[in-house]
């Protein structure tokens, strides 16, 4: 789920699991990953939902992680 950007509002970051808006590992917690979507219908590895926003937000996600 998308609930903020550029470390705004910075109470929210470092993100969880299946958050966005990252821009790098470092908006992420612990050893999650960004995931950069490339197109704003490409699935997140370990997320639900997602494929219908527009904006092409990126989410973190663990690195071994798999498309469901």
């Amino acid at each position: 789920k998308y609930v903020g950007d550029e470390w705004k509002p910075k109470s929210v970051f470092p993100l969880s699991e299946c958050e966005g808006d990252c821009d790098s590992d470092h908006d992420c917690k612990n050893d999650l990953i960004c995931f950069e979507r490339h197109g704003t219908t490409e699935p997140v590895p370990g997320c639900l939902g997602g494929e219908d926003e527009s904006k092409g937000t990126d989410y973190c996600s663990r690195k071994d992680a798999e498309i469901v």
